[in-house]
């Protein structure tokens, strides 16, 4: 068996932190790896390592090789031109730097591997970008703005700019998070094919039921410290399952093992009263006549493929957008036209499209306190309980470490501290557990139920069955833009 890349004992550190110690990995031709490991403990740092993105903490030196078209090299040059790799980050790119370029062009990216285009194509290369949009397809995706994807669909797009240039190696961190099953099953379909055309895969992943069928091995990190796990079997069958929204049977849902928390079934007063909200985005229509109200203690499952309309139910509630001419929103029974921060202080909200707008250079305290109030601020009991929630969501930080230098799942639970901290009335959550291992999932469950039972209302836009809150009250699902189905 052919050895692609090997790893002999490679530390790597980062601030005076040891993400990864003393790492050995070989990765021979054909056999497909899943890595896993909780959030922060280096899983994206080794793609990184492995692809040559980054360097060990001895710098370039034999215990780090890549052997391809029968070279063998120490320099991460030979590393780049045959591993491709493609991170969650890597979707935030387009929105935060505002590069309004189409699928198309995105693929095309792909060939020499440069952000944007800076030159002309070949007719060798269209041919390459045709062919890659063909075997993943991802034609109907061609025309259409990164800007203006969903997530599914700006997935599905990067894995095709990494095949693109034919690589060897592709690395894929957190491979199916944030991704509706349709979308899960599509992504599984282009990464088998990868496999069979005989690029070999390494990825990472959280959840039990993202274990491709083609994987041969896998490992975890804990610690900084790399285990193969020798007890692996082959998945015969890859499984996604969506909350069922047609039958609304809140108490199947998958994992729930705490108890219903006992409140009346009897709604209280509405915060929210959403008539006729039609919200339009570049000038596109995303959702369509919407009429929703947000009852105290009526906590709500939001459930819908990706680009439903889940996200922008969620934001419009926050009021980041507005509904159309003939559309009101009332919030709290404050007058439409008051300051928005009025309604704000009583929402907490937290979402990818937050998580990758927020400066990177950013404190993890100041990033928790920006929806409030300037750090500086705030009383020391508030301190508290920021720090309180860094404890208890498991972020693995110190409250004065920069934003940037987190793993993506510490972000993300950085961003649902934000929202937490204040004690709001609200709580609007998109997609709260996608990116996070199952011990932050179950931490957060329970802290999202203290909350509960202390009294805010909880919304949450969901994909996975199994991560509807035990005291969820309501599901809705939406397609389309629209409300399908509503009920207890």
């Amino acid at each position: 068996m052919k050895n692609l890349i090997t790893l002999s004992g490679i530390s790597f550190s980062r601030n005076g932190s040891l993400i990864l110690d003393r790492v050995s990995f070989q990765l021979n031709e054909g056999e497909h790896w899943r890595i896993r490991g909780g959030n922060g403990s280096g899983k994206t740092t080794l793609l990184k390592i492995l692809r040559g993105d980054l360097n060990q903490d001895d710098g370039i030196s034999p215990s780090r090789l890549w052997r391809f078209d029968g070279e063998e090299s120490q320099s991460p040059i030979l590393g780049k031109q045959h591993v491709s790799l493609v991170t969650p980050l890597a979707q935030d790119i387009y929105s935060q730097k505002g590069w309004n370029i189409s699928g198309f062009e995105c693929i095309a990216t792909g060939i020499k591997d440069t952000p944007l285009l800076y030159e002309d194509l070949t007719d060798n290369e269209i041919n390459k970008i045709e062919q890659t949009i063909l075997s993943t397809k991802t034609g109907y995706l061609r025309e259409k703005s990164m800007i203006e994807m969903s997530r599914g669909e700006t997935r599905k797009i990067l894995i095709a700019r990494a095949l693109v240039s034919d690589p060897d190696v592709l690395l894929l961190d957190e491979l199916l998070h944030e991704l509706d099953p349709s979308s899960r099953e599509d992504i599984v379909s282009i990464a088998e094919a990868a496999a069979e055309r005989g690029i070999t895969l390494v990825y990472t992943s959280h959840r039990d039921d993202e274990t491709l069928p083609c994987t041969k091995k896998t490992a975890s990190i804990k610690n900084g410290v790399l285990s193969i796990d020798n007890t692996h079997k082959k998945n015969n069958q890859y499984e996604a399952q969506a909350p069922d929204h047609k039958t609304l049977t809140l108490h199947t849902a998958h994992g729930c093992s705490r108890p219903h928390t006992g409140m009346s079934p009897h709604p209280d007063e509405a915060l929210i009263e959403l008539h006729n909200g039609t919200i339009c985005i570049e000038e596109k229509e995303i959702l369509h006549s919407v009429d929703f109200m947000v009852r105290r203690r009526i906590h709500t499952a939001v459930t819908g493929k990706n680009g439903s309309g889940k996200s922008t139910l969620l934001r419009t509630i926050y009021g980041l957008h507005a509904p159309a001419i003939g559309g009101t929103i009332t919030r709290f029974g404050i007058p439409e036209h008051s300051p928005l921060e009025e309604a704000q202080r009583e929402m907490g909200f937290a979402s990818a499209e937050l998580q990758s707008s927020i400066c990177r250079d950013d404190s993890l305290l100041e990033v928790i306190f920006s929806a409030q109030r300037p750090a500086d601020s705030f009383t020391q009991e508030q301190v508290f309980r920021a720090e309180e929630l860094i404890l208890r969501l498991s972020i693995g930080a110190p409250s004065n470490r920069c934003f940037g230098d987190l793993s993506y799942g510490q972000q993300r639970k950085t961003v649902l501290a934000r929202a937490l901290v204040h004690r709001p009335q609200i709580l609007l959550l998109d997609e709260p557990m996608s990116g996070l291992d199952a011990d932050s999932r179950e931490r957060l469950a329970d802290l999202l139920e203290e909350e509960a039972e202390r009294g805010s209302t909880i919304i949450t836009a969901i994909h996975h069955a199994e991560d509807i809150l035990p005291f969820t009250r309501r599901i809705i699902a939406l397609e389309n833009g629209r409300i399908i189905s509503s009920g207890e």
